[in-house]
């Protein structure tokens, strides 16, 4: 597995225990599919510890899954060894942030040197001002706020 450099695990019914399951993830990976599954905010945290030695990374996938404003934090304190992150997609019905979860998460990806395209969902709380706020944090980033 040392080689392994594209991890597609859509749709696998990946959940908490899964995903803490994923050890030792090769640091030359580059992209990493985890959408459409049943990771939680656990799952997630899990996930980006796996993820701490990856600094190859260039997309990670997770959206459509069921976390919420932990995961969200998790994600956003995992950001900074993930330097090579280009794409990160967390949007779906499924998986959303409060704003203050949002907030966080851009602050943490607007630290990202090579980041083009952060995708992820808001709770209804969230106002299309707030929404504008956040997309003009991300200068030379499309952000897709759903």
């Amino acid at each position: 597995m040392v080689g392994l450099k594209y991890l597609l695990l859509a749709e696998n019914n990946i959940g908490r225990e899964e995903a803490a399951a994923l050890v030792n993830l090769p640091r030359v990976l580059k992209s990493i599919d985890l959408g459409f599954n049943l990771l939680d905010d656990a799952g997630v945290a899990a996930v980006m510890q796996s993820l701490a030695g990856c600094s190859a990374l260039e997309m990670l996938e997770l959206g459509c899954n069921a976390f919420h404003d932990d995961g969200v934090r998790a994600i956003a304190g995992g950001l900074s060894g993930l330097r090579a992150l280009e794409t990160l997609s967390l949007g779906g019905e499924t998986s959303f942030a409060s704003r203050e979860a949002a907030g966080g998460l851009v602050a943490a990806a607007a630290l990202l040197p090579r980041l083009k395209e952060l995708q992820f969902s808001v709770s209804p709380e969230v106002t299309d001002q707030e929404k504008d706020e956040l997309r003009a944090m991300m200068k030379g980033c499309k952000i897709e706020i759903d």
